[in-house]
This record gives C-alpha cells, sequence and structure tokens, in this order.
C-alpha cells in the first residue's frame, strides 16, 4: 500500500536529514531511532543472520525477514526523514520524504545489526542451556528465547514437595519420554 511520508512528525520520531551524504551518519541516526522504538515494544530482531520483525497475530508471533522495500518502510515508521527548507531552523519548513534506497540496503547489510538476537521461538516453557528457566511470557534477553506464552506465566515451585517432584517425573518419563527408547 503506498502512502505519502508523514508531513508533521510524531514527537517520538527522530528526526533525519534524507538528503545528507554522509550514509555512516544516517545510518547510525536511524539504528537510534530503532533502538528507541525497540525499548518501547520489541519488534526486530537478528534471527538466523536476517534482520526479523516481530508481528503478533492471533496464533502467536509471526517472524517476517526484512528485504529492503519492507524495511525502507520499517524505517519510515521509526524516524522522520525530511529534506530541509530553506530556513532549516524552523522544522516546519522541513519537507518530508522517504529514507533513502541506501540507507536501507546498508543497514540490511550489516554483519552485527545492533538489535537483540532471538535463537528460537516457543511454546511452552524451557531450560536454557544454563539451567534457567524461561517461564515468563515474551523476550529472554539472557537466551534470546521469545517464550509464546501459550500457558501464560508458570511459576515452578522453589522447593517441591515429594509428590511434587514424583509427578514431575512420572509425566516427564512416562507420558512424555514412555514411547522413547532411552539407554542409559
Amino acid at each position: 500500500m503506498h502512502h505519502e511520508p508523514t508531513a508533521n512528525p510524531p514527537p517520538s520520531r527522530l528526526p533525519i536529514d534524507a538528503t545528507s551524504q554522509d550514509l555512516t551518519s544516517q545510518m547510525e541516526a536511524a539504528w537510534k531511532a530503532i533502538k528507541q522504538a525497540n525499548t518501547r515494544t520489541l519488534f526486530l530482531v537478528s534471527f538466523a543472520g536476517q534482520l526479523t520483525r516481530l508481528v503478533p497475530d492471533r496464533n502467536g508471533l509471526r517472524l517476517i525477514t526484512m528485504n529492503e522495500a519492507s524495511f525502507r518502510n520499517l524505517l519510515e515508521e521509526v524516524a522522520y526523514w525530511y529534506k530541509p527548507g530553506d530556513d532549516d531552523s524552523d522544522p516546519g519548513k522541513r519537507k518530508p520524504r522517504y529514507p533513502p534506497w541506501d540507507v536501507a540496503r546498508a543497514m540490511l547489510a550489516e554483519v552485527q545489526p545492533p538489535v537483540p538476537t532471538l535463537t528460537r521461538v516457543v511454546d511452552f516453557p524451557v531450560l536454557t542451556s544454563k539451567g534457567t528457566l524461561v517461564c515468563e511470557p515474551g523476550y529472554d534477553a539472557e537466551s534470546g528465547i521469545w517464550y509464546q506464552g501459550s500457558l501464560g506465566r508458570v511459576t515452578p515451585p522453589s522447593n517441591p514437595s515429594r509428590d511434587q517432584i514424583e509427578a514431575a517425573k512420572t509425566l516427564i518419563l512416562s507420558e512424555l519420554l514412555g514411547d522413547f527408547p532411552l539407554r542409559g
């Protein structure tokens, strides 16, 4: 869907001169705008070496790999791109512009973009390689795991009773792994 760039920037969008010939400063400003927006609501991550947008939907979370066009649209959402007017000291004289293609291409090509890394998306609580239980719905920054929260927040007992331990063992060994040929 085609739309015109926003004429009056919302206060939350960082202004960036779209006509600047300094690609590095444009990229730095754009990453800053993404970081600000990502802090409010995590929406852009690196997943399997690709910039990926997180989009909640009725089935959980959709992962959308960014291409040049979708990333350029994202840059327009998070920053106010403009062409300076005759009197740049007056922000009202700025003319809205789309983000430059070169900026989108260069940012997509970064080997280690400054965004959180997503390692996997899970429907149920999981143990990390460090033995930490990821049981809070959402993104776990330490492990890079996104727990969908299909069970809600799960809080295991800190001091389980013998009955709780036996019930957990039965669930794991009999019901979940009962048909699996384990060798010891």
